[in-house]
């Protein structure tokens, strides 16, 4: 699965990564970022809409756990872990 959003003059390829029984497992985007975190709003912001609609549509509770940032260049990478209570 394949979702294509646009971010002021790039596009985003937001890429569905499945689990082995075919059930979304998580999402794969690559953009161009100053900053982690910087990186992780524009993402967040384009990946958000699908999963409300997603969740929405299949009438599930969807909570974003983690999200793992990755410098290509030098492999540098940024976890941000939301705990479950």
């Amino acid at each position: 699965m394949v979702i294509f959003y646009g971010h002021g003059s790039q596009i985003l390829e937001i890429k569905g990564i499945p689990k082995p029984q075919g059930r979304l497992a998580k999402l794969s985007v690559e953009t161009l970022a100053p900053s982690f975190p910087q990186a992780e709003n524009i993402v967040f912001g384009a990946a958000s809409p699908f999963l409300s609609a997603l969740s929405f549509e299949f009438d599930v509770p969807l909570r974003v756990m983690q999200m793992d940032a990755t410098q290509m260049s030098t492999n540098n990478g940024s976890m941000t872990y939301v705990p479950i209570f």
